[in-house]
């Protein structure tokens, strides 16, 4: 503590001044908790000096911290600020060491304090967001001035042309959950949305190419709005979005609201996204039921949409199955999923035309050669193609260690290598266990993955043999340090609990 029970000097704000300074050099992360005591030489009468001081400190550690963070920092600022006085640091600090001090006051313990820093931020740039977080302020002093001087400050952000809105977004979203603002005369949640509805219309690209987390706050506010007046806007930034989980969540809200020409729901049929096609789909399903073409969905490449136009199919009568044999190859996957095993054959012969498509169908459908085609796929030189088999391997372990392991070993390509260890991993025994802990030692660039395959592996509970035990302690014994001691001592211990007797 700054303070300690010692009696205080004359001049207690440079005490605290010299204090703070102490314990920063001495812990570095000490410098944001007891900053509240340092602030808190404020009222001690500091001389201009010590308040420009107190002033660039609070500038540079306020730096890049929101609201929040600023919240936490003055939460045990001492909260009697009575002698301080916020209109002399206007002039005796620099500018920016004036707005940190504004902004620590409006969010300090003592709701007066609060009152007046706030009052002092109307002439600040950037403070819109520590204005919000006092909008539902438990005083309601304090909640009746933020609410006086957000809307000038929201003008006065508009105008900047800066960012600041977008990046205050978390903060409008606070004031929206708030319900102690709710009964308070002059104030309306539904007309602080129409600002900023009115801020995107007119800044379209500087929501656009907001991150993400910033734009779904941004949609979400035209959402709890949605009117046919927002039609156009919508459509906008559904046209340009590029993350395909807020596209459709647009897409699904103006289906839900607006009025939807023929043209614009074709239009969203056809869309490079499959969740927002599928939204599409199940809009038109439940205007008009089952349409003519709706066949034609079983070609997708995209398995919910092939699953959305099965099901809908087969409450129909619709013979899906035989649709699909009849329009091979563009229906490969759709008879994968809805095929069987006598489908093999008609599969077959587009391997090398369609090989993708033909060798996931052939290995879900249990060909008699799905290990020799994997084999042979993931060793294939098209990069897509062998990821593809290496997938199916995964999914559907079918390789022994004995068949692994001698190819890791001569193998050159270390994505492959690495591909054949993983495959390694899924067999689901401890007989590889031994292997895994040497393969730490052969391939030290990879030992963290491996070191997290053997973790997974030792949560099996099973029993070994007294020579699989012995195997693996020798392996622990090659492997040496490579192996965190933690890791070994809880091998060791499963190993003479699991042996068997």
């Amino acid at each position: 503590m700054l303070f300690g029970r010692k009696p205080k000097p004359p001049n207690m704000a440079a005490h605290i001044i010299e204090q703070y300074a102490k314990e920063i050099e001495k812990d570095p992360k000490s410098r944001n908790y007891l900053f509240s005591e340092l602030f808190a030489a404020l009222t001690f009468a500091p001389k201009p000096q010590e308040m420009r001081t107190i002033g660039e400190v609070a500038a540079d550690l306020l730096r890049n911290k929101n609201a929040y963070e600023v919240a936490n920092l003055m939460h045990y600022c001492y909260a009697d600020p009575t002698s301080a006085d916020p209109t002399q640091w206007h002039k005796h600090c620099t500018p920016r060491g004036c707005r940190a001090l504004l902004i620590c006051g409006a969010s300090h313990p003592n709701g007066y304090f609060r009152e007046r820093c706030l009052r002092l931020l109307t002439g600040e740039r950037n403070v819109l967001q520590f204005v919000l977080l006092r909008v539902n302020d438990w005083v309601p002093q304090v909640r009746k001035t933020a609410q006086e001087i957000l809307i000038p400050l929201l003008k006065q952000s508009m105008q900047s042309g800066t960012d600041e809105i977008l990046h205050a977004m978390p903060f409008f979203e606070h004031v929206q959950r708030g319900k102690r603002s709710d009964a308070d005369a002059g104030f309306s949640k539904q007309r602080l949305d129409q600002a900023l509805i009115s801020y995107y219309a007119a800044h379209r690209n500087a929501v656009l190419h907001a991150p993400v987390t910033l734009r779904r706050l941004c949609y979400r506010v035209i959402l709890r709005n949605a009117e046919q007046q927002h039609s156009e806007l919508l459509l906008h930034f559904i046209a340009h979005e590029r993350d395909g989980a807020q596209r459709s969540l647009l897409v699904r809200a103006y289906l839900r609201t607006m009025h939807v020409t023929q043209e614009q729901l074709a239009s969203f049929m056809q869309d490079k996204y499959w969740r927002v096609r599928l939204d599409a789909c199940e809009y038109r399903m439940k205007a008009q039921g089952a349409w003519d073409g709706l066949e034609r969905l079983l070609l997708s490449k995209s398995y919910p949409i092939r699953e959305f136009a099965a099901y809908y199919l087969e409450q129909n009568g619709f013979d899906s199955p035989g649709y699909c044999r009849g329009h091979l190859p563009d229906s490969i996957l759709a008879l994968c999923d809805l095929g069987t095993k006598a489908d093999i054959p008609l599969i077959r012969p587009y391997l090398e035309t369609h090989p993708q498509e033909s060798l996931v169908a052939l290995v879900r459908l249990g060909a008699e050669d799905s290990e020799t085609l994997l084999w042979k796929y993931m060793h294939h030189e098209n990069a897509k193609l062998a990821k593809t088999a290496y997938r199916l391997a995964a999914s559907q372990p079918q390789f022994a260690p004995s068949q692994l392991l001698p190819e890791i070993e001569s193998q050159t390509d270390p994505q492959l290598r690495w591909r054949l260890i993983r495959l390694l991993g899924n067999v689901g025994d401890w007989n590889i266990m031994p292997i895994l802990i040497r393969l730490v030692r052969d391939y030290t660039h990879l030992r963290p993955d491996i070191l997290c395959m053997i973790e997974g592996r030792s949560s099996f509970r099973t029993s070994i043999t007294s020579e699989l035990a012995q195997e693996i302690r020798d392996a622990l014994d090659y492997a040496g340090e490579l192996i965190p001691e933690r890791i070994v001592e809880d091998l060791r211990f499963d190993v003479n609990r699991l042996v068997s007797p």
